[in-house]
């Protein structure tokens, strides 16, 4: 399934980086004259309910064996 994306301005910072918590890639546009972050997928409340969600996915293993 194709998603539409929003456009990403041509003079853009982009990097990736891995979550230590969840293990996820993020990716981040900044704007280069600012620095400011523009967009970040998956956004911030995504990663850190995710990694929730395995902490506690976690907890409830440890304690089921």
């Amino acid at each position: 399934m194709v998603q539409r994306v929003a456009p990403v301005p041509a003079a853009s910072d982009i990097s990736f980086s891995i979550d230590d918590a969840s293990g996820q890639i993020i990716f981040q546009v900044h704007d280069p004259s600012t620095g400011a972050m523009i967009r970040q997928v998956p956004s911030e409340e995504q990663v850190a309910l995710e990694a929730r969600i395995r902490q506690l996915l976690g907890t409830l293993l440890d304690r089921a064996v």
